[in-house]
Formats: structure tokens, sequence, C-alpha cells
């Protein structure tokens, strides 16, 4: 996930967060985790749409999805799935959103870009989320 747009896409704007919560602070302990494997589920989910336009290699993408995988694998070991329910729904709720622009939007380069920006914001949450949980490698 490169940290710059293409010029084509500035104009290209979303909001996603619809008041949410989960780039909130006051997500702790049990409701970490699960956000934490809502998160990746989520984003594995979303990188395994039509990914055509996007700039990455096929390589580059089993890889990446390979190791949300894992990740979700080994969260799942310390996390039953009946844990953080409400966070949760909240978790899918704002993804649901983020696929929704990209299939509106055609899953455009643009889209693409602006959803990989929000992934980015999602991946400094769980770091976050696992410094406070006491569970950062």
């Amino acid at each position: 996930m490169g940290s710059t747009i293409p010029l084509q896409c500035i104009g290209h704007v979303a909001n996603f967060s619809n008041n949410e919560g989960i780039h909130r602070h006051e997500i702790q302990g049990e409701d970490a985790k699960a956000a934490t494997q809502e998160i990746l589920q989520q984003t594995l989910h979303i990188f395994r749409q039509n990914h055509s336009e996007m700039d990455w290699g096929e390589t580059s993408i089993a890889g990446f999805q390979a190791g949300l995988h894992q990740d979700i694998e080994n969260l799942g070991r310390c996390l039953g799935a009946e844990k953080g329910n409400s966070i949760r729904q909240r978790v899918k709720s704002y993804f649901r959103r983020i696929n929704d622009y990209l299939k509106d939007d055609g899953y455009s380069l643009c889209a693409w870009e602006i959803v990989q920006m929000e992934v980015r914001q999602c991946f400094l949450l769980i770091d976050q989320l696992l410094k406070r949980t006491g569970n950062a490698a």
C-alpha cells in the first residue's frame, strides 16, 4: 500500500466513519481483540474483491491475503468468536460502506486508492489497540 495517491484521484473523497466508533480510543480489552480480528477479516474480504484496477501484482495481493489469513487464524486461537459482538457489528457496518463504495465506483483505481488509505488507518488503529492490550509484537 503506497503512501501517495495518483493525481487523478485527488478529488475522490469518501467518509466511511459515520460515527461507528471503531476509530475511537475507548475500545478496550476483549473488544480491542475482537475489533482487531474483525478488521482483519473484513480487510481480507475487501481485498478478495475485483482488484483488476489495483496497482498491485497478483503476487503482492496473494501475499497480502495470506498474511491477513494467518493473522486472523492466530488471533482466533486466543479469542472466541462470541466475544465482542457489538464491536464486531460496528466494524462490519463500517466495512460494508467501504465495500459499497468500491462497488459503486466500479472497483476503479481511484476507489482502490481511497480504500487503501482507509485500510492504512485501520492498521494504525490495530497497532494502537494491540499496544493498549499489551500484545504488540
